[in-house]
């Protein structure tokens, strides 16, 4: 059997997301609903590159051209973004096989990492929080004054 993946990934953070589709229609739907979110919440369309990817984004999304609006995405980010992107990936994939009569089903993807008990350190300023929960196995996560400097300036505050 096979079905669709989305595959969203922010590297910097080690944040990574999948979600599972029948159909590859469904799939490109819903990657390009999360970018057009994105763009409307934290994109600068005061930012000339920004707002010319934004409006391309959206008009291919508009035309039923969801490959390309994903396509476009990535390479904004590859262009403009890189050290603190995030990409978007649509892919096929067998979920069950069979081999000599058997059936084998393929390893899942890793589950991110989910804390228990509150208290967390931020791993780019290193503050610690008693409220915080870990995103991460050694105890860190990424604050919010952290993360909305890495999105909007790529920099440490």
């Amino acid at each position: 059997m096979k079905v669709w993946v989305v595959e969203w990934s922010k590297p910097d953070d080690g944040d990574f997301k999948s979600t599972i589709w029948a159909s590859e229609k469904d799939a490109l739907q819903a990657a390009c609903k999360d970018m057009e979110k994105a763009i409307d919440s934290w994109w600068d369309m005061d930012d000339e590159p920004q707002a010319e990817a934004a409006d391309e984004i959206k008009l291919h999304v508009a035309k039923g051209r969801l490959r390309e609006a994903i396509s476009r995405w990535n390479e904004y980010m590859n262009d403009h973004n890189f050290d603190y992107g995030q990409w978007y990936t649509v892919e096929e994939k067998e979920v069950l096989s069979f081999q000599n009569g058997t059936a084998t089903i393929p390893a899942p993807p890793p589950v991110a990492y989910q804390a228990t008990t509150a208290g967390a350190t931020c791993r780019k300023c290193n503050t610690p929080n008693e409220h915080a929960y870990a995103d991460s196995p050694d105890g860190t996560y990424c604050c919010r004054q952290c993360s909305i400097f890495s999105n909007i300036f790529g920099v440490k505050p």
